[in-house]
């Protein structure tokens, strides 16, 4: 008899032990919450009052805030065991990149510069520049240092070279005042004489000139003068 009770008294433990497990232990049914978009501290809060196990991972997230709960698996509503775990992915906000020092550069050479830094080359537009080469990067908006979304666009200017000057006219002068007003517009001059043996070491006008007077030439280019 003593026997049987013993077989009794462990049966009733066992089926005790395994009703509190499954009924209110760690085997037991519970419903995830949903904290999506709750803070981490308030689903952490949630989650231990439910009973259930968690882990907490974090990711970049365009749209949802830093430090708050940007899913969970498995997902709201699901049943699980208390010991089982739920996996709560919290977002680190936006990605940010640095924005590359791309002025100086063509603009092929600032396209790949900006898409190996994670962005994108934006608006392009050109004005004038007496001292950036023509096709290179004169500004960049934002400025080299600058962080930003990936992807997002960075605009540049880029150089078109000096602005063209207006060619004056001096056909009919004296070589010299010729010289003086080209070379005071910034042009260098080239001369050419016709009929010179016949003036000697007298100065003679100006005949002719390339450009034409009234033409755009570029500064420190070259105007050809024909004296008689």
């Amino acid at each position: 008899m003593w026997i049987w009770a013993a077989v009794v008294l462990i049966l009733t433990a066992v089926l005790v032990l395994a009703g509190w497990f499954f009924g209110s232990g760690p085997g037991a049914l519970v419903v995830v919450p949903d904290v999506e978009g709750h803070s981490k501290a308030a689903a952490v809060e949630e989650l231990q009052q439910t009973g259930v196990g968690y882990s907490l991972a974090s990711v970049h997230h365009d749209v949802v805030a830093e430090d708050s709960v940007i899913s969970t698996d498995p997902g709201p509503g699901t049943e699980l065991r208390r010991f089982n775990t739920v996996l709560v992915t919290v977002s680190l906000g936006p990605e940010l990149f640095d924005v590359p020092d791309v002025t100086g550069l063509a603009r092929e050479e600032a396209a790949r510069a900006l898409a190996g830094a994670g962005l994108s080359l934006g608006r392009v537009s050109t004005e004038h520049s007496d001292t950036v080469d023509e096709g290179l990067v004169i500004r960049q908006e934002p400025v080299a240092g600058a962080n930003l979304r990936g992807g997002r666009p960075v605009a540049v200017v880029v150089s078109d070279g000096p602005a063209s000057v207006t060619v004056p006219d001096v056909t009919g002068q004296s070589t010299g005042r010729a010289r003086g007003v080209l070379e005071g517009a910034g042009f260098t001059v080239e001369e050419t004489r016709i009929l010179g043996e016949l003036f000697g070491d007298r100065e003679g006008t100006v005949r002719s000139q390339s450009p034409e007077p009234g033409s755009q030439a570029p500064p420190g280019s070259t105007v050809r003068i024909v004296i008689l």
